[in-house]
């Protein structure tokens, strides 16, 4: 296992895709990633959670739009609904708001879109890649759905040549691998806390993300892990509590039990960050000074 610095993760690529099992913290680190690369370059941060974004709650934003919002000096954000993606694909060949209105109403072209296998997430990577063409970002963090809804994000190029041979769906798989899924240009940041069902599923889906040919898994985010620090309760006992000692042995067994499964997740994994456990409200704040440090 290599302790990676955080640093050296955000200057390998130009895109990054950070996914996780829910509740890992995967948006609060993408928003620290973010702010981070910020400091020095021009990023964008793009979520696409439908009807809900955590990210504007993070960034306590006031708006969102499919077009980037000026966060601070260097830092933007978009947040892309499936209706907004359709509508704008729809422009892209309609070129007229009567008409795209009209396509949006026909039922057919609904069933169409709700029937064929990954439509919504293929018209969204589409929008993404008009993102990246169209803006001078120099870095950009993508929060994605969980693992598993996000390997389909991954294997569209796959899913979608099988349907379709020519056209414009197969246009729009070009510009991806043009663009966007590549491993010169892009990768994947996992998120997992250490638990055994979560360091499981990480370790499941670290095995399928990397068995995709056009993208790989550049490291693994432990987040909340302890930081202990092992004392002799025996040197201290005239002066602790039952319930202080109690506490402190509670702590040790689940520190132990977390050595125990970044052990387990490094043995398959090369490359780790852990970040810890922060008391308190405000641990975005807490994390941006950690990585800030390390």
């Amino acid at each position: 296992m290599r302790v990676m610095s955080i640093s050296n993760v955000i200057n390998s690529k130009k895109i990054f895709f950070v996914t996780g099992k829910g509740g890992t913290g995967k948006s609060t680190l993408v928003v620290a990633l973010g702010r981070l690369s910020s400091i020095k370059q021009k990023t964008l941060i793009i979520d696409f959670d439908n009807k809900r974004s955590t990210i504007r709650e993070i960034l306590k934003c006031q708006s969102i739009s499919t077009e980037p919002i000026k966060i601070s000096d260097s830092l933007y954000f978009s947040h892309i609904e499936p209706e907004d993606a359709l509508k704008f694909y729809l422009n892209s060949y309609l070129k007229s708001e009567f008409l795209i209105n009209l396509a949006l109403n026909l039922k057919p072209l609904r069933t169409f879109y709700n029937a064929l296998p990954s439509a919504k997430e293929m018209l969204i990577t589409y929008y993404i890649v008009h993102l990246i063409k169209h803006y001078d970002f120099e870095k950009i963090f993508i929060d994605m759905p969980a693992s598993g809804h996000a390997e389909l994000f991954f294997k569209i190029p796959y899913s979608a040549k099988g349907i379709f041979s020519r056209g414009p769906v197969i246009d729009i798989i070009d510009e991806m691998h043009m663009w966007l899924y590549s491993n010169e240009k892009s990768g994947i940041i996992q998120v997992a806390l250490p638990e055994d069902v979560v360091i499981s599923e990480t370790m499941e889906y670290y095995d399928k993300f990397n068995s995709i040919n056009h993208i790989k898994v550049l490291a693994v985010v432990v987040n909340k892990v302890y930081r202990f620090k092992h004392v002799e309760l025996d040197i201290l006992d005239s002066f602790l509590s039952e319930d202080i000692k109690s506490l402190y042995n509670y702590y040790l067994a689940r520190f132990k039990e977390q050595r125990e499964l970044i052990g387990k997740l490094s043995k398959k994994v090369n490359d780790i960050i852990e970040i810890p456990f922060f008391v308190g409200s405000n641990s975005l704040e807490s994390i941006l000074e950690y990585l800030t440090a390390v």
